[in-house]
């Protein structure tokens, strides 16, 4: 999967989903780190309930932990709770994440570009009639795509699937 900056500035997971280790559940919560100087960290992470619930543990908890593992990688990684603000989205920030858990309709929507789009977007190949299309080409495409006017756009979208990854690789260069 690939993560995502949402307007909000929130990061997510492809279809508004966790960024917890390989998670498929939706973010619900949004999670920051507080730095020593009591300002927040630019980065703040979408997460679901259970990912915040075995990843940030109380101070005792935190210190246990430490105790049993040391500084090593080993077992789960745990971070103390009181070091980090973990609310729940904003209005804005939930609107985005389900703008992004839609974006299977919009692909279907939009036909062949919709299945670019999709590859892009969850980083996998995928075979599009009968070719298998791999995400560096399939962002070619679509960013040509994106750029031409819509009389250009529908002779485009007509083109066999060979033929337009061709275009688009030799358009860009």
């Amino acid at each position: 999967m690939q993560r995502t900056t949402l307007p909000s500035g929130l990061e997510i997971e492809a279809l508004g989903r966790c960024t917890g280790s390989f998670c498929s559940e939706v973010a619900t919560l949004a999670v920051t780190l507080l730095r020593h100087d009591g300002s927040k960290d630019k980065h703040t992470y979408g997460m679901c309930q259970p990912h915040v619930d075995a990843r940030y543990v109380s101070a005792e908890e935190y210190a246990k932990h430490r105790q049993q593992w040391g500084s090593s990688t080993l077992g789960q990684s745990v971070y103390e709770r009181d070091h980090y603000e973990i609310r729940p989205l904003t209005e804005q920030e939930a609107t985005e994440v389900a703008y992004e858990q839609a974006a299977p309709e919009r692909w279907e929507a939009e036909g062949r570009i919709g299945a670019f789009r999709r590859i892009v977007a969850l980083h996998q190949c995928e075979k599009i009639d009968g070719i298998l299309v791999d995400a560096t080409s399939a962002q070619i495409v679509v960013a040509v795509h994106d750029a031409l006017n819509e009389k250009n756009r529908a002779k485009y979208g007509q083109m066999p699937v060979g033929v337009m990854v061709d275009f688009a690789l030799r358009h860009t260069s």
